[in-house]
């Protein structure tokens, strides 16, 4: 093998490593990112519709604890 490739293959492997190891990390946190958005697009919507509906009903109430545990 060409001393140069003996020299650099270390470097080289990790520097790979760390490549994909940081592609699987950016997967990870697309995927919480679109996670947060969803929530926040359901709060957002619960949030502002509250107000149309003064009266917080048990069914209401249950509703709203089930679609918060969703998405946690």
């Amino acid at each position: 093998m060409h001393q140069y490739l003996i020299d650099t293959r270390f470097a080289v492997t990790n520097l790979l490593t760390r490549a994909v190891e940081d592609d699987e990390r950016l997967s990870n946190s697309i995927a919480e990112l679109s996670s947060a958005e969803e929530r926040l697009r359901v709060h957002k919507w619960d949030f502002e519709s509250s107000d149309l509906n003064n009266d917080f009903q048990d069914p209401y109430v249950m509703a709203v604890f089930g679609r918060n545990r969703k998405y946690r």
